[in-house]
């Protein structure tokens, strides 16, 4: 079993999600690729970045999420359902764990 399952049904993204124009564009990374990262420690778990993204959306649910490369940073994408319905893109630093973007705030 992957690390990937049974992480609250998180899926892969494959380029979804808002990406600014002048943004390098994202190319997400396969499960594969996501557990030699997590190995090599340049990542931090994916528990770890699904808490983050919980924490700007209390009681939230995650939709799903998953790890991308932009330019040479490694970076979490998670998409979160609010309570009220709205729907939060969340992006975080895949090796700090930092949040670098909300979207809506």
């Amino acid at each position: 079993m992957s690390r990937w399952s049974g992480l609250l049904g998180l899926a892969l993204l494959t380029g979804h999600g808002a990406t600014p124009a002048t943004a390098a564009p994202e190319i997400c990374l396969g499960s594969g690729d996501v557990q030699e990262a997590i190995a090599q420690g340049k990542v931090i778990e994916p528990k770890a970045a699904i808490a983050t993204a919980r924490q700007r959306a209390p009681g939230a649910e995650v939709m799903r999420g998953g790890l991308c490369r932009q330019g040479e940073a490694l970076i979490y994408q998670i998409l979160i359902l609010r309570k009220d319905g709205r729907l939060v893109h969340v992006t975080i630093d895949g090796a700090s764990g930092k949040v670098l973007r909300v979207d809506p705030p």
